[in-house]
């Protein structure tokens, strides 16, 4: 995990994105907010270039969440993919946890 700052609002936040890659990247809460429309970024397919070539261009442009993780974590910022964990610190794919550290993938540990 990193800190970069918010393209949106340029806050520090912390992020799964380094700040030396070339995307755009929300705040959780700024990128579920009606802050922005995904339509501003819709782009018709030019059948003259390869799919991916379109594609990466596009996946640079559209804004990505700094983490994925839900609202319901408490005391626990540095967490991604996760969800209800309280006072967790650099956890990854981890739910339902307590005063946990360090971890990936555990479920309802204390």
């Amino acid at each position: 995990m990193y800190k970069r700052k918010c393209d949106k609002t340029g806050q520090e936040i912390i992020s799964i994105y380094s700040p030396d890659k070339p995307y755009v990247v929300y705040d959780q809460k700024v990128w579920w907010s009606d802050d922005w429309s995904p339509m501003e970024y819709g782009k018709t397919f030019d059948f003259e270039q390869g799919f991916f070539e379109q594609f990466e261009k596009l996946y640079r442009k559209v804004p990505k969440m700094n983490l994925y993780h839900q609202a319901k974590n408490e005391n626990s910022e540095y967490s991604h993919l996760s969800a209800n964990n309280k006072n967790c610190y650099l956890i990854a794919a981890c739910n339902d946890n307590e005063d946990c550290y360090y971890d990936t993938y555990i479920q309802r540990s204390r």
